[in-house]
Protein backbone atom coordinates (compact mmCIF):
# COMPACT_ATOMS: atom_id res chain seq x y z
CA UNK A 1 0.00 0.00 0.00
CA UNK A 2 2.68 2.43 1.25
CA UNK A 3 4.15 1.82 -2.22
CA UNK A 4 1.58 2.79 -4.39
CA UNK A 5 0.88 6.25 -2.46
CA UNK A 6 4.50 7.29 -2.92
CA UNK A 7 4.40 6.32 -6.88
CA UNK A 8 1.15 8.57 -6.51
CA UNK A 9 3.05 11.08 -4.37
CA UNK A 10 5.75 11.15 -6.78
CA UNK A 11 3.54 11.46 -9.89
CA UNK A 12 2.12 14.47 -8.48
CA UNK A 13 5.01 15.89 -7.07
CA UNK A 14 8.46 15.28 -9.11
CA UNK A 15 6.58 14.10 -12.50
CA UNK A 16 9.60 13.80 -15.12
CA UNK A 17 11.33 16.38 -13.28
CA UNK A 18 14.25 14.72 -11.73
CA UNK A 19 14.80 13.51 -15.80
CA UNK A 20 18.43 14.13 -16.55
CA UNK A 21 19.11 16.12 -13.49
CA UNK A 22 22.47 14.43 -12.48
CA UNK A 23 23.16 16.56 -9.27
CA UNK A 24 23.68 14.00 -6.40
CA UNK A 25 22.15 16.20 -3.39
CA UNK A 26 19.02 17.85 -3.78
CA UNK A 27 17.63 21.25 -2.26
CA UNK A 28 13.92 21.08 -0.86
CA UNK A 29 12.32 24.42 -0.31
CA UNK A 30 8.62 23.82 -0.03
CA UNK A 31 6.08 25.53 1.31
CA UNK A 32 2.93 24.47 4.17
CA UNK A 33 1.68 20.86 3.87
CA UNK A 34 4.94 19.72 1.63
CA UNK A 35 7.50 20.36 4.38
CA UNK A 36 5.97 17.10 6.03
CA UNK A 37 7.01 15.71 2.32
CA UNK A 38 9.79 12.75 3.20
CA UNK A 39 11.13 13.67 -0.14
CA UNK A 40 13.38 10.18 0.36
CA UNK A 41 10.61 7.69 0.22
CA UNK A 42 9.34 9.21 -3.43
CA UNK A 43 10.39 7.22 -6.62
CA UNK A 44 12.04 8.46 -9.32
CA UNK A 45 10.91 8.07 -13.15
CA UNK A 46 12.57 4.35 -12.62
CA UNK A 47 9.88 3.70 -10.20
CA UNK A 48 13.07 3.24 -7.90
CA UNK A 49 12.76 4.83 -4.24
CA UNK A 50 15.01 8.34 -4.18
CA UNK A 51 16.52 7.25 -0.84
CA UNK A 52 18.90 4.58 -2.91
CA UNK A 53 20.13 7.56 -5.47
CA UNK A 54 19.82 10.60 -3.58
CA UNK A 55 20.47 12.94 -0.84
CA UNK A 56 18.07 15.65 0.50
CA UNK A 57 18.61 18.87 2.41
CA UNK A 58 16.10 20.87 3.14
CA UNK A 59 15.80 24.89 3.17
CA UNK A 60 13.36 27.32 4.83
CA UNK A 61 14.08 29.59 1.34
CA UNK A 62 16.93 29.93 -1.23
CA UNK A 63 17.72 33.30 0.64
CA UNK A 64 18.94 31.65 3.60
CA UNK A 65 21.95 29.80 1.89
CA UNK A 66 23.95 32.63 1.81
CA UNK A 67 24.03 33.44 5.73
CA UNK A 68 24.35 29.43 5.97
CA UNK A 69 27.29 28.85 4.53
CA UNK A 70 29.31 32.45 5.72
CA UNK A 71 28.45 30.27 9.24
CA UNK A 72 29.79 26.98 6.95
CA UNK A 73 33.10 29.32 7.11
CA UNK A 74 33.37 29.88 10.72
CA UNK A 75 31.75 27.03 12.28
CA UNK A 76 34.65 24.66 14.27
CA UNK A 77 35.98 21.61 12.74
CA UNK A 78 37.85 20.20 15.08
CA UNK A 79 35.69 16.86 15.35
CA UNK A 80 34.91 17.29 19.07
CA UNK A 81 31.52 15.91 19.76
CA UNK A 82 29.11 17.05 22.51
CA UNK A 83 26.39 14.64 23.79
CA UNK A 84 23.59 16.01 25.91
CA UNK A 85 21.30 13.11 27.04
CA UNK A 86 18.95 11.32 29.20
CA UNK A 87 17.95 14.34 31.65
CA UNK A 88 16.31 13.67 35.12
CA UNK A 89 12.80 14.78 34.34
CA UNK A 90 11.07 13.06 37.59
CA UNK A 91 12.68 11.71 40.84
CA UNK A 92 10.81 9.28 42.39
CA UNK A 93 10.00 5.95 40.58
CA UNK A 94 13.27 7.09 38.51
CA UNK A 95 14.79 3.84 36.49
CA UNK A 96 18.32 4.86 36.97
CA UNK A 97 20.64 3.39 39.34
CA UNK A 98 20.71 4.64 43.04
CA UNK A 99 23.83 5.98 42.74
CA UNK A 100 22.86 8.49 39.94
CA UNK A 101 19.33 9.56 41.39
CA UNK A 102 20.46 9.70 45.27
CA UNK A 103 19.58 6.47 47.77
CA UNK A 104 16.45 4.56 48.00
CA UNK A 105 16.63 5.86 52.19
CA UNK A 106 15.24 9.33 51.04
CA UNK A 107 13.52 8.48 48.32
CA UNK A 108 10.20 10.52 47.83
CA UNK A 109 11.13 12.40 50.71
CA UNK A 110 10.70 16.57 50.86
CA UNK A 111 10.28 16.11 46.63
CA UNK A 112 8.68 19.15 45.08
CA UNK A 113 6.74 19.45 41.62
CA UNK A 114 9.22 19.96 38.83
CA UNK A 115 8.51 23.65 37.59
CA UNK A 116 6.39 24.17 34.63
CA UNK A 117 7.10 26.62 31.99
CA UNK A 118 5.30 29.94 33.09
CA UNK A 119 4.64 32.94 30.67
CA UNK A 120 2.62 35.86 31.76
CA UNK A 121 0.50 33.82 34.51
CA UNK A 122 0.01 30.87 32.02
CA UNK A 123 1.44 27.21 32.27
CA UNK A 124 2.70 27.03 28.33
CA UNK A 125 3.60 23.48 29.36
CA UNK A 126 2.98 20.48 32.09
CA UNK A 127 6.49 19.27 32.52
CA UNK A 128 5.46 17.11 35.24
CA UNK A 129 4.47 14.57 32.78
CA UNK A 130 7.31 13.89 30.55
CA UNK A 131 8.13 10.07 30.12
CA UNK A 132 11.39 9.57 31.11
CA UNK A 133 14.21 8.76 27.86
CA UNK A 134 16.05 5.17 28.65
CA UNK A 135 17.05 5.11 25.18
CA UNK A 136 18.73 8.23 24.83
CA UNK A 137 21.39 7.24 26.74
CA UNK A 138 22.19 3.71 25.13
CA UNK A 139 22.33 5.87 21.65
CA UNK A 140 24.65 8.68 23.22
CA UNK A 141 26.86 6.19 24.60
CA UNK A 142 27.27 4.23 21.79
CA UNK A 143 27.91 7.51 20.20
CA UNK A 144 30.47 8.29 22.23
CA UNK A 145 32.38 4.84 22.07
CA UNK A 146 32.76 5.49 18.77
CA UNK A 147 35.02 8.86 19.83
CA UNK A 148 38.32 9.08 21.74
CA UNK A 149 37.97 10.39 25.11
CA UNK A 150 39.34 13.39 24.09
CA UNK A 151 36.74 14.16 21.17
CA UNK A 152 33.58 13.24 23.33
CA UNK A 153 31.23 15.38 26.42
CA UNK A 154 28.99 13.06 27.62
CA UNK A 155 26.56 15.04 29.92
CA UNK A 156 24.24 12.52 31.70
CA UNK A 157 21.23 12.95 34.13
CA UNK A 158 22.40 15.62 36.29
CA UNK A 159 25.02 17.00 33.99
CA UNK A 160 22.80 17.56 31.24
CA UNK A 161 21.26 21.06 32.07
CA UNK A 162 20.03 24.72 30.90
CA UNK A 163 23.11 25.89 32.66
CA UNK A 164 25.45 23.95 30.77
CA UNK A 165 24.49 24.49 27.72
CA UNK A 166 24.56 28.68 28.55
CA UNK A 167 28.04 28.44 29.79
CA UNK A 168 29.91 25.86 27.61
CA UNK A 169 32.30 27.48 25.28
CA UNK A 170 30.66 26.07 21.67
CA UNK A 171 33.59 27.28 19.75
CA UNK A 172 35.42 23.76 21.37
CA UNK A 173 33.39 21.30 19.37
CA UNK A 174 32.13 20.38 15.71
CA UNK A 175 28.83 18.93 16.99
CA UNK A 176 26.50 19.13 19.41
CA UNK A 177 23.51 16.34 20.35
CA UNK A 178 20.95 16.90 22.27
CA UNK A 179 18.94 13.50 23.08
CA UNK A 180 15.86 14.90 24.63
CA UNK A 181 11.93 16.21 24.72
CA UNK A 182 11.39 19.02 22.69
CA UNK A 183 8.06 21.15 23.45
CA UNK A 184 6.70 23.28 21.13
CA UNK A 185 3.98 25.58 21.33
CA UNK A 186 2.82 26.27 17.33
CA UNK A 187 0.43 29.39 18.46
CA UNK A 188 3.49 31.30 20.48
CA UNK A 189 6.67 29.68 18.90
CA UNK A 190 8.67 31.92 21.51
CA UNK A 191 7.70 29.61 23.91
CA UNK A 192 9.05 26.70 22.38
CA UNK A 193 12.24 24.82 23.32
CA UNK A 194 14.21 21.58 25.15
CA UNK A 195 13.65 20.17 28.04
CA UNK A 196 17.10 19.55 29.57
CA UNK A 197 17.62 17.95 33.52
CA UNK A 198 14.66 19.34 36.09
CA UNK A 199 16.80 18.77 39.22
CA UNK A 200 20.43 19.51 40.38
CA UNK A 201 22.66 16.72 42.20
CA UNK A 202 20.93 17.88 45.51
CA UNK A 203 17.55 16.89 44.03
CA UNK A 204 16.50 20.94 44.16
CA UNK A 205 14.04 21.68 41.26
CA UNK A 206 15.81 23.67 38.40
CA UNK A 207 14.98 25.72 35.41
CA UNK A 208 15.45 23.16 32.99
CA UNK A 209 13.99 24.76 30.13
CA UNK A 210 16.11 25.87 26.79
CA UNK A 211 13.99 28.21 25.62
CA UNK A 212 13.97 29.28 22.27
CA UNK A 213 15.32 32.94 22.92
CA UNK A 214 18.12 31.13 24.68
CA UNK A 215 19.05 29.50 21.50
CA UNK A 216 18.67 32.01 19.24
CA UNK A 217 21.16 34.02 21.93
CA UNK A 218 23.78 31.23 22.17
CA UNK A 219 27.06 31.66 19.95
CA UNK A 220 27.31 27.87 18.68
CA UNK A 221 29.32 28.02 15.62
CA UNK A 222 28.98 24.08 15.42
CA UNK A 223 29.36 22.28 11.66
CA UNK A 224 26.01 20.05 13.18
CA UNK A 225 23.06 20.13 15.62
CA UNK A 226 21.51 17.11 15.89
CA UNK A 227 18.40 16.83 17.77
CA UNK A 228 17.06 14.14 18.81
CA UNK A 229 14.25 14.81 20.49
CA UNK A 230 10.77 13.23 21.10
CA UNK A 231 8.17 16.42 20.21
CA UNK A 232 5.28 17.08 21.78
CA UNK A 233 2.87 20.55 20.70
CA UNK A 234 0.31 22.42 22.27
CA UNK A 235 -2.86 23.08 19.58
CA UNK A 236 -2.55 20.60 16.80
CA UNK A 237 -0.23 18.61 15.34
CA UNK A 238 3.19 19.22 15.61
CA UNK A 239 4.92 18.32 12.27
CA UNK A 240 7.76 20.41 10.32
CA UNK A 241 6.76 23.59 12.33
CA UNK A 242 8.44 22.67 15.35
CA UNK A 243 11.28 21.07 13.75
CA UNK A 244 12.40 24.05 11.75
CA UNK A 245 11.55 26.71 14.49
CA UNK A 246 14.02 24.79 15.94
CA UNK A 247 16.39 24.37 13.66
CA UNK A 248 16.20 28.14 12.65
CA UNK A 249 17.08 29.45 16.10
CA UNK A 250 20.55 27.23 16.06
CA UNK A 251 21.00 29.00 12.53
CA UNK A 252 21.01 32.39 13.81
CA UNK A 253 23.16 30.59 17.18
CA UNK A 254 26.08 29.89 13.87
CA UNK A 255 25.32 26.26 13.01
CA UNK A 256 24.87 26.05 9.22
CA UNK A 257 22.95 22.41 9.04
CA UNK A 258 20.56 20.84 11.67
CA UNK A 259 19.53 17.14 11.83
CA UNK A 260 15.81 16.91 13.56
CA UNK A 261 12.64 14.88 12.24
CA UNK A 262 9.38 15.98 10.95
CA UNK A 263 7.55 13.89 13.08
CA UNK A 264 7.59 12.49 16.29
CA UNK A 265 10.26 8.85 16.20
CA UNK A 266 9.64 6.04 18.61
CA UNK A 267 13.04 6.14 20.95
CA UNK A 268 14.65 3.01 20.08
CA UNK A 269 14.20 3.39 16.57
CA UNK A 270 15.74 6.78 17.16
CA UNK A 271 18.53 5.57 18.91
CA UNK A 272 19.33 2.96 15.91
CA UNK A 273 19.03 5.32 13.28
CA UNK A 274 21.70 7.72 15.62
CA UNK A 275 23.82 5.01 15.89
CA UNK A 276 24.21 4.23 12.20
CA UNK A 277 24.46 7.69 11.15
CA UNK A 278 27.06 8.68 13.69
CA UNK A 279 28.72 5.16 12.07
CA UNK A 280 28.42 6.68 8.81
CA UNK A 281 29.40 10.40 9.36
CA UNK A 282 32.63 9.81 11.90
CA UNK A 283 33.97 6.48 11.11
CA UNK A 284 32.94 6.50 7.42
CA UNK A 285 34.15 10.29 7.16
CA UNK A 286 30.37 11.14 5.05
CA UNK A 287 28.93 14.44 5.31
CA UNK A 288 25.76 14.59 7.25
CA UNK A 289 23.34 14.20 4.28
CA UNK A 290 25.08 11.56 3.18
CA UNK A 291 24.95 9.78 6.45
CA UNK A 292 21.58 10.21 6.41
CA UNK A 293 20.93 8.23 3.38
CA UNK A 294 23.15 5.87 4.45
CA UNK A 295 21.58 5.23 7.65
CA UNK A 296 17.78 5.22 6.71
CA UNK A 297 18.76 2.53 3.59
CA UNK A 298 20.14 0.44 6.25
CA UNK A 299 17.26 0.72 8.55
CA UNK A 300 15.31 0.15 5.37
CA UNK A 301 16.74 -3.00 5.22
CA UNK A 302 16.12 -4.13 8.67
CA UNK A 303 13.02 -6.55 9.52
CA UNK A 304 12.68 -4.73 12.39
CA UNK A 305 12.61 -0.98 10.90
CA UNK A 306 11.76 -1.13 7.50
CA UNK A 307 8.50 1.03 7.46
CA UNK A 308 9.06 4.17 6.51
CA UNK A 309 8.33 5.55 9.81
CA UNK A 310 11.13 4.38 11.39
CA UNK A 311 13.65 6.25 9.12
CA UNK A 312 11.57 8.78 6.96
CA UNK A 313 11.68 11.74 8.98
CA UNK A 314 15.33 12.13 9.53
CA UNK A 315 16.10 15.47 7.63
CA UNK A 316 19.38 17.72 6.90
CA UNK A 317 18.18 21.14 7.15
CA UNK A 318 20.63 23.93 6.23
CA UNK A 319 23.75 23.60 4.13
CA UNK A 320 24.50 20.46 2.44
CA UNK A 321 27.98 21.70 1.72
Amino acid sequence: KFAALSAGASRTLLGDALRGVSQHTLAVVADGALQNVPFATLRGVDGVELVGTREFVYLPSLSTLRGLRRASATATANGRVALLADPVFHLAADARPAAVRGSSEDEGAGLTAPPTRQVDGSDAFDLANLRPLPNSRVEARAIAAMLPEERRWLALDYDATRQAVLDTDWRQYSVVHFAAHSLIDLQRPELSGIVLSLYDRQRRPQDGFLRLDDIYNLEMPVQLVVLSTCDSAIGKTIGSEGAFSLARAFFYAGTPRVLASLWPIDDRATARFMELFYRALLVEHQSAPAAVRTAQRRMARDPRWRSPYYWAGFVVQGDWK
